[in-house]
């Protein structure tokens, strides 16, 4: 378990094809085939995913909120978003979110702050601490730019990096 310094993510996110989302922080996910082949929608949908559907509807990163489960991305810099049904197999799942409370942007408290956050935030949600769990957390958090147009928005995401997830990981306690 570990979460990706902030740092990285800057070094790489100036290649990014997104340069006005959010960036993603934390361990990396294999994409599903599904995700990674409709990443570049015209229009993203925020129609919510069919029962069980497999088929990822992608969604604008501002939209997404908890117990959203989606399909990781390869991307660092990212504005859509696969959302998937948690029923179905998935990277992610959104647990929590907040607002940042540093008054300026700054890269690295940003991250700090993303990092402290999440994990502080993972015992209510999964049952155990993150210290004891064999689960990973990553984050979605604003960039420059994003941060610019007012965006203060961090979402925190739980996975698991050996498998896919069916179902919610509320309660699991792994």
């Amino acid at each position: 378990m570990s979460i990706v310094p902030i740092f990285v993510v800057l070094t790489l996110g100036g290649c990014a094809s997104n340069p006005g989302g959010p960036e993603a922080s934390g361990p990396v996910f294999s994409p599903s085939s599904a995700a990674t082949g409709s990443a570049n929608a015209s229009a993203p949908s925020t129609d919510p995913p069919t029962a069980t559907s497999a088929d990822p509807k992608q969604t604008d990163v501002f939209s997404l909120k908890v117990g959203d489960c989606l399909n990781d991305l390869d991307s660092l810099m990212v504005s859509d978003v696969p959302i998937v049904d948690c029923a179905a197999p998935h990277d992610l799942e959104v647990f929590d979110d907040f607002q940042v409370t540093d008054a300026s942007w700054n890269p690295v408290a940003l991250g700090n702050e993303a990092d402290d956050g999440c994990t502080s935030r993972f015992a209510a949600f999964i049952g155990t601490s993150y210290d004891n769990s064999s689960l990973d957390v990553t984050s979605y958090k604003p960039t420059a730019m994003s941060w610019a147009s007012g965006d203060r928005l961090i979402s925190c995401m739980v996975g698991d990096s050996s498998a896919k997830t069916v179902g919610t990981l509320h309660g699991s306690a792994r």
